[in-house]
């Protein structure tokens, strides 16, 4: 809300839109009105994205005709894009934008072991659009104002505009699969282990 500010009818498309914070990121934006678009891997988180969350429309990270996809389902472009992954997915939103853009920059999933980080893009792009790239993290925010965030997504769950995806798992030794496989992609949601106290010992 504070930095990407989606309006109605705006494109945004928001990558990893299947996980934890793409879900949520996705479906804000469709409460504010925006058309939303999430990236995602596989056509069954692809399905849950569209049938499930709302979502207008969702594209499969790894096809072979990737580009063309996104293009058509942006037509006018993207408006605002929500990124959690950067990589080759960033490089194409960022061929997409629409003048005065906005990218918000949350994650880099893709690029952790590459580099630092560290990756090239065509960032003239955002020169040639007029485009904002913004950064955030929730530290950033006080606690008064993530109290209000978390008054404001209460409400929108008990009003059923917002669903939250979780993957639960039993025991300790799920701990490193379920790390595994959020950092792979193969899942969708929060990932949650419980654990009884006989598990610490």
């Amino acid at each position: 809300m504070d930095v990407a500010q989606p309006k109605t009818g705006e494109t945004v498309v928001v990558s990893a839109a299947a996980g934890s914070v793409g879900s949520i990121a996705g479906q804000i934006a469709r409460i504010c009105g925006a058309r939303v678009v999430g990236i995602a891997g596989g056509q069954g988180k692809i399905r849950q994205l569209v049938d499930d969350l709302g979502f207008d429309a969702g594209i499969d990270r790894s096809a072979p005709d990737f580009a063309r996809q996104l293009r058509d389902a942006c037509p006018e472009g993207i408006n605002v894009y929500f990124d959690n992954v950067q990589g080759d997915v960033l490089d194409t939103c960022l061929e997409h934008l629409a003048k005065g853009g906005r990218v918000v920059m949350c994650g880099g999933v893709s690029v952790l072991n590459e580099d630092g980080g560290r990756a090239r893009y065509n960032l003239m792009r955002v020169v040639w659009k007029r485009a904002r790239l913004q950064g955030f993290g929730i530290f950033e925010y006080s606690e008064q104002k993530r109290h209000e965030a978390l008054e404001q997504l209460g409400q929108w769950i008990r009003q059923g505009r917002l669903r939250i995806i979780q993957e639960h798992r039993h025991g300790f030794d799920q701990l490193p699969r379920a790390f595994i496989d959020l950092l792979a992609g193969r899942s969708s949601g929060s990932q949650v282990v419980w654990m009884r106290g006989t598990d610490l010992k």
